[in-house]
């Protein structure tokens, strides 16, 4: 497969293989033309016959690349030929989409971190919730009944007054109840 690109970024790092051995590792951001501009990544490492071409690869810099599946089923760079940036549409590195394809943040947003805190919460008073409801139980609980207490546990661990929220649940035992 040939491919037209555009260099972004290269990045020279070191790599340890399986046996501890040290070795050099070409990561390549580039804008793949030839499937619409998309931000892709290559890693050539110094094992590779192409690693002293890669090293000299800048960024805005346009190549004709053919690559093909290796045994293991990775795509591997196969042949590097210099292009002119006139042989390829929108050849202008976007400095945005590299800072938000590359350097964007995995991390997770205070949004995100709260609506997340906030499923945990409901499922584990699911399960809280059938946990409730099963000691003595002769039929098979009601999925309704489930999602009810359920949600009455999550409204407490919300809630700012916690000592009210539970005065509506029914007492499973009635009476005065005494440890030993």
């Amino acid at each position: 497969m040939q491919i037209k690109v555009t260099v972004v970024q290269n990045v020279l790092k070191s790599a340890t293989n399986k046996n501890g051995k040290e070795y050099k590792v070409h990561e390549v951001a580039y804008k793949n033309h030839s499937f619409q501009d998309k931000l892709e990544e290559a890693k050539v490492n110094s094992y590779n016959k192409l690693f002293p071409q890669v090293g000299e690869m800048q960024a805005g810099q346009s190549f004709l690349v053919d690559k093909e599946k290796n045994d293991g089923g990775f795509w591997e760079w196969q042949k590097i030929s210099p292009i002119s940036p006139t042989d390829i549409k929108d050849v202008p590195v976007e400095t945005k989409t590299v800072k938000a394809a590359i350097g964007k943040s995995t991390y997770e947003t205070p949004e995100e971190r709260a609506k997340k805190q906030v499923y945990i919460v409901k499922q584990s008073a699911i399960n809280y919730a059938i946990q409730a409801l099963s000691p003595g139980a002769k039929t098979a609980l009601k999925t309704e009944e489930i999602l009810v207490l359920a949600q009455k546990f999550a409204n407490w661990v919300f809630s700012d007054n916690p000592a009210l929220a539970f005065d509506d649940i029914p007492d499973d035992f009635p009476g005065e109840v005494t440890v030993s």
